[in-house]
């Protein structure tokens, strides 16, 4: 009789995978986080107590002479590099273009199933975003290998697990380039059928690639690529547990299209009434200029101020480049009174008499003092207090 072996165990349950179109099953998801939590554990724990581990596997990509790690400027490994960003901006492009068709067009069908648009920006914005950029990259002050004293910088060597270091911001813990490398494995863990282990394999070497250029580079430590690979595995089966797994959390993609669809309806509905005031608008701004104009011009004349004069008084307003009309008004009032006060002595005089018994002021004659303008440079009001004396 013959016995299955674990392994002949494990190869039948990644062929079911393979072909399986399901979300993950209860027993692969328990069996990754075990894995995950090991390794965590087990890379943690050697290193906490062996931290110059880190230093002894970065020391070969170091050059003392030069004092810098050569495959820094290393022509192929720059372009690797620089290429990998288009990677992840391919299928965070794919989750954009199928949430804004489905916006534009309501009552069609995503390009991508909606939880699997809640899963991947979730993965996305939690791990690689909040967790290593928003967080630990700039509240774990771990300088990196270039920055250390023991490899050209000022900076002392920190283990992975202490966050004083001398690091400002955009620290060596953990790396943030890796971390963006390993969320791919959300995407490709929702491939289904014979590509779904493809597509797994390929992120796996992308991210461990990316890790690896980020290592002997001297950018990061060991402890940062792998914690940074480990964290985000951890985040993306957290998320893929509140989106797929757990009942009580689990969404639907009927629920999430529909949710899309109502809000690309109310898009459209809003976009239309907004589109129709900006037709009307190029039509009627002259109006609603005119409007603005007629509106001073019939309160100057319900004072019985001559046509003519409140068209020289609109004319000013143009010549002033819009200066509101009242502030024109008020200084043409106020050159009047003034020049009446002077030719006049005894209008003034009475002019002084009436603003006392307005005012409630007694005694001397008064002096007018205009307030500041505001921070809209609108004119204040002018207020009367009594004046000094005057020395005979």
């Amino acid at each position: 009789m013959r016995h299955s072996s674990p392994l002949r165990g494990a190869f039948t349950q990644v062929r079911r995978l393979i072909h399986d179109r399901r979300p993950i099953g209860v027993s692969v998801a328990r069996s990754a986080l075990m894995l995950i939590l090991i390794l965590t554990a087990l890379l943690g724990v050697a290193f906490a107590m062996n931290p110059q581990w880190d230093l002894a596997l970065t020391r070969p990509f170091y050059d003392p002479a030069t004092k810098q790690f050569p495959l820094t400027f290393n022509a192929t490994i720059s372009w690797i590099r620089d290429q990998a960003v288009f990677v992840t901006l391919a299928c965070m492009s794919c989750l954009i273009v199928s949430v804004a068709l489905k916006l534009i067009w309501p009552r069609r069908s995503m390009l991508i199933p909606g939880r699997a648009v809640v899963f991947l920006m979730l993965a996305f914005g939690l791990g690689p975003g909040l967790l290593v950029n928003g967080i630990l990259k700039e509240y774990w002050s771990r300088p990196r290998p270039a920055e250390v004293i023991e490899f050209g910088g000022d900076k002392p060597f920190m283990p992975w697990w202490d966050p004083r270091g001398g690091c400002d911001q955009n620290c060596s813990f953990v790396s943030g380039e890796t971390s963006t490398a390993a969320w791919t494995l959300a995407p490709a863990m929702l491939v289904p059928g014979p590509l779904g282990m493809a597509a797994v394999g390929a992120a796996v070497i992308f991210t461990l690639g990316m890790a690896t250029i980020r290592f002997i580079v001297g950018g990061h430590f060991f402890t940062d690529v792998a914690f940074a690979i480990l964290f985000t595995s951890l985040v993306i089966w957290a998320v893929h547990g509140l989106v797929y797994r757990w009942p009580k959390t689990a969404l639907d993609d009927e629920v999430i299209e529909h949710a899309l669809g109502r809000l690309g309806l109310l898009i459209r509905r809003r976009g239309a009434i907004l589109w129709q005031h900006l037709r009307a608008g190029t039509s009627g701004a002259g109006a609603f200029a005119r409007q603005l104009t007629t509106k001073t011009g019939s309160r100057l004349g319900l004072l019985g101020i001559d046509a003519e004069l409140i068209a020289r008084v609109q004319d000013l307003r143009q010549a002033y480049l819009g200066a509101p009309e009242n502030r024109i008004v008020a200084e043409a009032l106020e050159l009047f009174i003034a020049g009446r006060l002077a030719a006049e002595p005894e209008v003034k005089r009475r002019y002084d008499e009436a603003r006392r018994r307005r005012l409630g002021l007694s005694g001397g004659p008064v002096r007018l003092i205009a307030e500041k303008p505001d921070e809209n440079n609108t004119p204040g009001n002018v207020v009367a207090l009594p004046a000094p004396p005057t020395s005979e």
